[in-house]
């Protein structure tokens, strides 16, 4: 059984991932050019 903060940790890298903070191999070109419009959006 995983700890707590084994836990948190997966949420927190998976929150990365999806903001785009970690290169993910795994994310489509959709998702990635959804990540860079958000980003000219802020920038």
């Amino acid at each position: 059984m995983p700890s707590i903060v084994a836990e948190i940790g997966v949420v927190i890298e998976q929150h990365t991932k999806n903001i785009g903070m970690i290169h993910d191999p795994q994310m489509d070109d959709a998702a990635r050019q959804l990540l860079a419009e958000e980003r000219a959006a802020y920038a």
